[in-house]
Order: C-alpha cells, then sequence, then structure tokens
C-alpha cells in the first residue's frame, strides 16, 4: 500500500481537494525548499470523488516567466513575418505600372504603354540598356494584366545559360531523356507558365537552332518535351528583353527575321538613366528605404547635396548601378546621415565609368538655351544648347530633392516651361 501525501508532502492539499471535489489548477507549493507550480485534480468513480491526484507543472515560478518571454517573442516574430507577408501580397496585388519609380516625361510614357499593352493579348518585346530595369517592366506588365491574375510569372535568362541546356530548360524532358536527367521527366519554362506570363531575357542570345524550335512553340503554342514524341498545348503570354541591336542581328545573320516579328508585336523602349536624370532623388529615396527594410537597420537623414552629387555623375550601369553606389555608401555612413562624401569609396575605380566626371558646363549660354518665348514659337535650338538647358533643369530639379516648382524658381521660369524643356531633352 501506498503511503499518505502528508507524509512525503507535508504542506499537501490533496486530502482537501479529495474533500471538496474541486480541483485547484496552477497553485504554488513549496516542496524541499523549492517552490513549484502544481495542479491538484479530485478523481471520481462511479459518480463518487474516490481520491485526488497532483501535477507538478513547473519547478519554479521562474520558468513560467521565461515561458512568458519566449511566448512573447514568438508572437513579436509572428507579427514581423505577417507584416512582411502583407506587405509582399500588397505589392503583388499593386504590381504593375505602380512598381516603376519616377515621375519624367520617360517614364510617365512608359508607364501608359504599360497600362495599354497589359489589357491586350500580344508579345511584347522590352528594348533597352543593361541595367534599366527591363525585367521590372515584364513583372508591371504580367502585374497589370488580369488575364494573368494569380498565374505565374516565368522568367528565363538565355545569356546565362550554356546552349546545350537551352532546349531542355525553355522544353522540359521526357524521363530518361538524357543521362543526368530526372527519372520522372520535367516541365520546361514554356509548361511553367501556362496561363501567365514567359518572359524571356536576353533573347538575343538564342542560338540559331533553337531560334526556329521557339518560332513554332509562338506559331501553334505545342510544346513537346526533349526525349518525348507527345505534345501538348500550351498558352501564355511572351514577354523578351535584350539590350543588343537585333537589327544588327537580322543583317548579320545571326537572328531570324521571322522570329522577331512574332517576338515584337509591341516594342517598349525604356530611358536610360541619363534621360530621366530628374527621377534620381525618388530612386535614391526608394533605394535607401529599401536597403534598410531588408538588413532592420534605422534610415539615415540624407544631406541636401546628395541629390544633386548623383545627377551630376554619369551613369552607363543605369538604375543597376545607381543602386549598387547607393548601397555601397549606406554600408559605410554614419547611420546617421547619408552624405556625398560616403559615395566617395572606389571613386578610382569608378573613374573608369565616368562616375568622377563634372556636370556639363552652361555658364552663359543658360540664359540662350532658356529662352522662352523662342520655344513657345517653335524655334529650334542647337543640340549642344538643348543639352545645356536639359542638364541645368536636371540639376536644378536634384539640388531641391525632386520639387520641380522650386526648380522652376530656382532658374526664374515657369514650370510649364520646365516641363517643355524636359520634354524636349529627352527627346534629345
Amino acid at each position: 500500500t501506498g503511503r499518505p501525501a502528508v507524509d512525503v508532502i507535508p504542506n499537501s492539499r490533496l486530502a482537501q481537494v479529495a474533500a471538496s471535489g474541486k480541483a485547484e489548477i496552477g497553485q504554488l507549493q513549496e516542496m524541499n525548499g523549492v517552490t513549484r507550480v502544481v495542479n491538484r485534480i479530485p478523481i471520481s468513480a462511479a459518480g463518487e470523488v474516490v481520491g485526488a491526484i497532483g501535477q507538478i507543472l513547473f519547478k519554479e515560478p521562474e520558468a513560467i516567466g521565461r515561458m512568458h518571454r519566449e511566448m512573447t517573442q514568438l508572437r513579436s516574430q509572428l507579427a514581423q513575418t505577417q507584416r512582411e507577408l502583407d506587405a509582399l501580397r500588397e505589392q503583388q496585388a499593386g504590381a504593375g505600372p505602380g512598381l516603376l519609380i519616377g515621375d519624367s516625361a520617360p517614364m510617365q510614357r512608359l508607364r501608359r504603354e504599360i497600362d495599354t499593352v497589359a489589357r491586350l493579348d500580344v508579345p511584347v518585346l522590352i528594348l533597352g540598356e543593361s541595367g534599366t530595369g527591363k525585367e521590372l517592366v515584364a513583372r508591371a506588365i504580367h502585374g497589370a494584366s488580369r488575364a494573368a491574375q494569380g498565374k505565374p510569372l516565368v522568367s528565363l535568362n538565355l545569356a546565362a545559360l550554356p546552349a546545350t541546356l537551352i532546349e531542355s530548360e525553355l522544353f522540359g524532358h521526357a524521363a530518361g531523356a538524357f543521362t543526368g536527367s530526372h527519372r520522372l521527366g520535367q516541365a520546361g519554362k514554356l509548361e511553367q507558365a501556362a496561363g501567365g506570363t514567359l518572359f524571356l531575357d536576353e533573347v538575343a542570345d538564342i542560338p540559331m537552332e533553337m531560334q526556329v524550335k521557339l518560332l513554332r512553340v509562338l506559331e501553334d503554342h505545342m510544346v513537346e518535351r526533349l526525349g518525348s514524341r507527345q505534345a501538348q498545348r500550351v498558352d501564355f503570354r511572351l514577354v523578351a528583353a535584350t539590350n543588343r541591336d537585333i537589327q544588327a542581328l537580322i543583317d548579320g545573320g545571326r537572328f531570324r527575321l521571322d522570329l522577331y516579328y512574332r517576338l515584337s508585336g509591341v516594342v517598349l523602349r525604356i530611358p536610360a538613366l541619363g534621360q530621366r536624370r530628374e527621377d534620381i532623388p525618388a530612386l535614391l529615396t526608394h533605394f535607401v528605404r529599401g536597403f534598410c527594410a531588408r538588413n532592420r537597420v534605422p534610415v539615415p537623414e540624407v544631406a541636401s547635396e546628395v541629390p544633386r552629387y548623383l545627377a551630376e555623375r554619369r551613369w552607363p550601369g543605369n538604375v543597376r548601378q545607381l543602386r549598387q553606389k547607393i548601397e555601397e555608401a549606406l554600408v559605410f555612413c554614419d547611420a546617421r546621415v547619408l552624405r556625398a562624401a560616403d559615395f566617395a569609396r572606389g571613386e578610382e575605380s569608378a573613374a573608369a565609368y565616368g562616375l568622377s566626371e563634372p556636370p556639363l558646363p552652361y555658364g552663359e549660354a543658360l540664359d540662350e538655351a532658356m529662352n522662352e518665348a523662342a520655344i513657345d514659337a517653335g524655334a529650334a535650338a542647337p543640340a549642344d544648347l538643348r543639352e545645356v538647358a536639359y542638364e541645368a533643369v536636371l540639376q536644378a530639379i536634384a539640388r531641391h530633392g525632386g520639387n520641380k516648382k522650386r526648380a522652376a524658381e530656382q532658374l526664374r521660369i515657369s514650370r510649364s516651361h520646365l516641363y517643355k524643356l524636359l520634354e524636349r531633352g529627352a527627346r534629345g
């Protein structure tokens, strides 16, 4: 037989619980000099209380505090994850032309074009220099397309693949099609994009033999995996991009003219950063906030000279190069203020890309280039004067953090005239 509970635990309350039939949950009890959290639960049989049992939950109250702190931390992490997920969903729901940063005339035109083509089932060819954001434009088209809502955007960079792998990546392969192939077979990018959008980046790099096969798919939408004799119909929206001169490739016999016609239902041209310098302040803000959010660090104050400093540089690598330079400066700034001096790191190597070149001089020629009456009368200014005015306007906008009204006041011209100078300069 067992011993009475009070012989083992002198201050036990199990007898009282057995007598009352009422459980005592989460009670403190000292045993052998240690405070514990316990439950005391009555035991019933045939409708009568016949005893009670004790259960130790925690050996010391501090364990509850630790558990509470851990739960609080987990709730905080869950809330942060939920916020990030909500932001991602919001970004995807609002995907479209709004993804593009900048309010310059070239970017406004590009947004309008994206809105137009996104509603139509036509292939799109995106042309632009390296680093201008061709994939971002493809995502904007996909995001603005109602037909593609909830459907995948599948991307493939053709320049990043050896020629021997392009066919397998595009068309997929049947089981055992070649040594090292997936034993169950694998769907290619064409199949994966079913119902959605296929983005082929650097499409001008596709080998000639693959151009014929891609052309056939674009004509009949029938896809046959490598090593298979069965074809299936796949419907998708094609968006392609390149930074190369396709016409020169066609003239040189390295790109098929019929494939070009299939790809270029609509051609979108992305402006180089040099054609939209007034967007640099907005891009600066966007990249600073994005970098700090990703790294969970405070957003520094941006010194007033930074937008002007960046607008006066030349950016042959376009927005990609600008972003890299901004993020590098953020890494080495003092975390409170981002200054122009923070961008000087690596200036020697950057000089090869024109980053250290001074702004274009304009001096006394500015008055002639800014002549509002001449422009309103339709007079054609010489190209060098147009460049003078354009650079002056861009620098004024950058100096005032993107505020075009204040830039116009500094230049002593009307805001409408400032827009005319921007439009004329962007046209070159």
